[in-house]
């Protein structure tokens, strides 16, 4: 939807066992539940590093939540705006600074 939302009624849940048998479960209305279980080692790394990434993004969140709410706007919707480039500078390099597209 454009939005990255601070929470979502999406509920996830993803196990790894062994790095070998994993299971992924969904219920993207908040009851209703679909899951997977697979014994696969790819599927395995996929999920921890979901599972790893997705504690990082907290704890930086919860670190720099001010900052990145004035970089990427209110829900940091601008995370997920994928035509968006860094303004240039004098220097012809970008400033780290994004800018959202209008038309």
């Amino acid at each position: 939807e454009g939005v990255v939302y601070r929470h979502h009624q999406a509920r996830h849940l993803a196990i790894v066992v062994d790095g070998w048998r994993v299971l992924w479960a969904l219920a993207p209305a908040g009851n209703d539940w679909e899951a997977m279980a697979a014994e696969d080692p790819l599927l395995a790394a996929a999920i921890k590093g979901y599972v790893r990434h997705d504690i990082y993004v907290q704890l930086i969140s919860e670190d720099f939540g001010a900052v990145l709410e004035a970089r990427y706007g209110p829900a940091l919707g601008a995370l997920v705006d994928a035509a968006r480039e860094p303004e240039a500078t004098p220097s012809g390099r970008g400033d780290g600074r994004r800018r959202t597209r209008t038309a």
